[in-house]
């Protein structure tokens, strides 16, 4: 729940927004963040299953701003942007309030069929946990389930696509790319994570569908270490591979 001011132009493009709450389903002081969402959002966990929720923060009081800049024409374009993130994180068990902040920097390209999209950013995630908790880890949830992650790092995503135009009965298009993603934990006992997603996206009128091939090491929705694969990680994690096919229909 909150406000958000955009403006938009040929060149500049900036969002400014506050957000009172995290997305919430059971509003309160003492209320857990569901993982019935589809976005992640900081979160609880049970990690040793005795039905007693750990690591219980919740984002409160979050200003996020963009900015970006296009330079170019229709055939060839350039977008530079920045963005940022600042609040709260209140610790239910303590209620102290500690603090998380994000800051990136991102690159656009399109030229003609062809796109590029690059990020850097850098994150820190300040809990006020109870004594015996670990102030090195949070947790998020979505989808169902809650996992935990590293507390402060630095990601690295780079993707690239390349359009054909196609005449074969509904379909019209075929969008080929590959999608890299790295994510460097800054606690030195933790391994990084990594990601490589190679696919193409069909495009039959209002029917989207994607076929990729998914590799990632310690990456928790890829292979068997789903609580710590975006913590600690394993020192010995194997790449695993996932082939994935998502049909959409918009109307």
């Amino acid at each position: 729940m909150g406000v958000k001011f955009t403006h938009t132009d040929k060149k500049w493009n900036y969002s400014l927004a506050f957000f009172k709450n995290a997305e919430e389903l059971r509003f309160g002081n003492n209320s857990d963040v569901s993982n019935s969402r589809y976005s992640y959002d900081v979160a609880s966990i049970d990690l040793n299953g005795d039905g007693i929720l750990d690591l219980r923060n919740k984002e409160v009081n979050q200003v996020n701003g963009k900015l970006s800049y296009s330079i170019g024409n229709d055939s060839i374009n350039h977008k530079i942007g920045t963005s940022g993130q600042f609040g709260g994180l209140y610790n239910l068990d303590t209620q102290n309030m500690g603090s998380h902040y994000a800051a990136a920097l991102h690159y656009e390209l399109k030229y003609k069929r062809f796109g590029v999209k690059a990020q850097v950013s850098k994150y820190k995630k300040s809990s006020k946990n109870p004594n015996g908790q670990s102030n090195n880890l949070i947790a998020m949830a979505a989808y169902g389930g809650s996992y935990l992650v590293a507390a402060e790092g630095n990601t690295y995503t780079l993707g690239v696509q390349y359009t054909v135009p196609v005449k074969w009965g509904p379909v019209s298009s075929l969008q080929f790319y590959n999608d890299y993603g790295y994510l460097e934990k800054l606690n030195s006992d933790f391994n990084d994570t990594a990601m490589n997603v190679t696919g193409v996206l069909v495009t039959a009128g209002s029917v989207y569908t994607y076929f990729d091939i998914a590799a990632g090491k310690d990456q928790p929705w890829l292979g068997p270490n789903w609580t710590n694969g975006l913590g600690a990680g394993a020192p010995d994690a194997n790449w695993e591979v996932r082939f994935n096919m998502n049909i959409g229909y918009y109307f």
